[in-house]
């Protein structure tokens, strides 16, 4: 008969030693909060008084049509976009 690989307090041992950090992988934290929703809480302002005369659309895009100009949210605050012509969305 073979002699066992561990006596009784060497095994007693090393299950000490290795129990607890077996069991460290089964702690379980509470999930990270969700993310922050961002609310816009004021309206853009008016628009500037300007009067846009639009240029003659780009000679190699005649069928382009003039956007006036708008405010846009950057995502910090409120900008104003310049009027420009835009392609023409077909329905």
């Amino acid at each position: 008969m073979k002699p066992p690989l561990l006596s009784p307090a060497q095994a007693a041992l090393a299950l000490t030693l290795l129990a607890p950090t077996m069991l460290a992988g089964c702690v379980y934290g509470p999930p990270p909060p969700p993310p922050r929703a961002v609310v816009v809480r004021q309206p853009p302002p008016p628009p500037p008084v300007i009067v846009e005369q639009p240029p003659p659309p780009p000679v190699e895009h005649p069928y382009w049509v003039w956007q006036h100009g708008h405010w846009h949210w950057n995502g910090y605050r409120w900008v104003w976009i310049r009027g420009h012509y835009v392609e023409r969305l077909v329905y």
